[in-house]
């Protein structure tokens, strides 16, 4: 169950638009977009608008491509996303966003192994593996300067 009521997420992208803090649309499912948008609509949540879609965790959808091209369909072409798979969805879907023009979280918080059997050492495992995805589609790894323009995270924050 996930407990976000209409006028928390209001409240929330209030004080995040005072502080000018651009938020991280963390959708785990269909309905959560639809939110997003109609909040985005009415004035409530402001552009430009970063998509975070967690798939596979119970209680959400499932982490299949279908899933995934639903998502990423549903949203504005001018919106950014990124996909966090869980457990077994995590590479799958991470290559799926990589091939489409999307971005990866991976770490451990989502799924603590690199193959099936074979446990990550660390984060640093993970991420190793997006990047070998990342080059067979000719994807530039981001430095965290890039990030921070991609992600519209003012530098010097205080």
């Amino acid at each position: 169950i996930f407990i976000n009521t209409e006028n928390d997420i209001k409240y929330f992208a209030k004080i995040m638009h005072e502080k000018e803090i651009s938020p991280e649309l963390e959708c785990f499912e269909k309905g959560h977009i639809d939110s997003v948008l109609r909040l985005y609509n009415k004035g409530f949540i402001y552009a430009p608008l970063h998509f975070s879609f967690v798939l596979g965790v119970n209680g959400g959808m499932t982490g299949e491509a279908r899933d995934f091209h639903f998502l990423k369909d549903s949203i504005p072409k001018n919106a950014t996303y990124s996909v966090a798979g869980i457990g077994k969805y995590e590479f799958p879907l991470a290559e799926l966003s990589i091939k489409h023009g999307g971005h990866v979280r991976v770490g451990l918080e989502d799924n603590i192994y690199l193959e099936k059997g074979v446990l990550a050492k660390g984060n640093a495992d993970l991420v190793r593996k997006v990047v070998e995805i990342a080059k067979k589609y000719g994807r530039e790894i981001a430095t965290p300067q890039e990030a921070r323009r991609i992600l519209h995270i003012k530098e010097n924050r205080q």
